[in-house]
């Protein structure tokens, strides 16, 4: 039976008060005071949580270095909350309550011993952001519960730019993921410098903004799944988006993704060694056209240049292709396609491609060729039609012009024929009253006035 007064164990119940301590956290680069039952216990080596417990509360054991498994924590917990182990000395999960469904932000931030994943029980459906980031000696994915089907933070704008599994430098591939994780989420892989593939991804179908941003040793994308049908956010129009940002070393995007793909226009951004690659096979326009976003497009189409290439190569040359197919690859120059196409290759196919590439180009150019004269053509004909219209109104204002025209003259002869009557009745008039010659004598004179 433990001694009640043994110091080697911590006991945590619902009762237990928090304490305070204050470390140099240099990842966070500064001092910092972290509150929590037992943070910064370094000599105990066992916990055990008491009946009542439901949750192993915020900074609980934190930077409780001689922790080293889980052991003790018992059925009746359900949720390990924000930074419980942060820092603390642990090398396996096995321990960890059957019944626990969430793991909260930062639990198992920075345990550096952690080396498996094994003891993460299946009635997990939560990991928040940052749960496992900067476990350094983190070397397999294996262990993640199978009902889990996403690797997606509940991150907010304003949250640290680390993802659940950011900063696992040991890690080098995405061996050991469930079959049935289909995404990955938000900075999800970011700056994890030692992946170097993503074999172990073959059922993943989405991938979210900086999944993978700055993994530096990553040069190919070999091992995605083929059936990918997002890279990026579609609605997400900022410089944040790219999936693969500052992915240096990466040098092939492997066998490509499916017909159906949204590829975000940064997905590829600051990848330097990508760009040199197209630059030493001569394809300089394509830099210059993408300017360092290969697959820039508008953002409002769920078409880009790669899928554009795929949908058509499984299709024969037609000269009634998509119309949002034909807006896409306007503007786009020949080395361009050439180069997503090669690079969807590996080796001895790349030739091959690029000689079907070219051979499609053309048959894109003629379909756009005559899609842009059958606009002309409606365009002209909309002239025309027009141009009738504005003659049709033309004549009618003539003809309205003409009979009022029409209409004044009658009105002034009328006016005329008035004004004669009236002159030679003044004129009868006169003879009457002065006699027949000094009347006609009036006459001549009033005429010749």
């Amino acid at each position: 039976m433990d001694d009640p007064d043994d110091v080697s164990v911590l006991r945590y119940t619902v009762d237990t008060r928090p304490a305070s301590y204050h470390a140099y956290d240099e990842e966070d680069e500064g001092p910092f005071d972290y509150e929590g039952p037992f943070v910064g216990n370094a000599t105990a080596t066992r916990f055990t949580v008491g009946p009542g417990v439901t949750e192993i509360g915020e900074g609980t054991f934190a930077y409780c270095s001689g922790l080293t498994s889980l052991q003790g924590m018992g059925k009746g917990v359900t949720k390990i909350g924000e930074l419980a182990f942060y820092h603390s000395g642990l090398v396996t999960l096995q321990g960890m309550g059957k019944n626990v469904t969430e793991i909260g932000k930062s639990a198992f931030y920075s345990c550096s011993a952690l080396t498996s994943l094994r003891g993460i029980p299946e009635s997990v459906t939560v990991i928040s952001l940052q749960a496992f980031c900067c476990c350094s000696g983190l070397t397999s994915l294996e262990g993640l519960p199978g009902n889990l089907t996403a690797i997606v933070s509940n991150a907010v704008d304003g949250d640290i730019e680390r993802g659940v599994f950011g900063e696992c430098h040991s890690l080098t591939s995405l061996q050991g993921l469930s079959k049935n994780i289909t995404e990955l989420g938000r900075y999800c892989f970011s700056h994890c410098t030692g992946i170097t593939s993503l074999q172990g991804g073959e059922c993943v179908t989405v991938l979210g903004n900086l999944a993978f941003r700055s993994c530096g040793a990553l040069t190919t994308l070999q091992g995605l799944s083929r059936n990918v049908t997002a890279v990026g956010d579609p609605s997400d129009t900022a410089s944040y988006a790219s999936t693969f940002y500052g992915c240096t070393s990466l040098v092939s995007i492997g066998p490509g993704f499916s017909p159906s793909c949204f590829v975000h226009p940064n997905t590829f951004d600051r990848c330097p060694a990508l760009l040199a690659a197209a630059k030493a096979k001569g394809f300089a326009s394509a830099i210059a056209w993408g300017r360092h976003r290969w697959l820039a497009h508008p953002t409002s189409r769920r078409f880009t240049v790669l899928t554009a290439v795929r949908q058509v190569r499984r299709s024969p040359p037609s000269a009634n292709l998509p119309s949002p197919l034909l807006s896409l690859l306007a503007g786009a120059p020949d080395d361009m396609v050439r180069v997503i196409v090669g690079f969807m290759g590996e080796g001895a196919e790349e030739s091959a491609q690029e000689k079907e590439a070219r051979w499609e180009l053309t048959a894109f150019k003629q379909s756009r060729e005559i899609g842009l004269q059958r606009e002309q053509v409606e365009r002209l004909e909309e002239g025309l039609a027009q141009q009738r219209e504005q003659i049709e109104e033309l004549k009618e204002q003539m003809e309205q012009q003409r009979e009022q025209m029409e209409e004044r003259m009658e009105q002034q002869r009328e006016q005329a024929e008035q004004q004669r009557g009236q002159i030679e009745e003044l004129l009868r008039r006169e003879v009457e009253e002065c006699g027949e010659d000094e009347g006609d004598r009036r006459v001549r004179q009033k005429r010749e006035d």
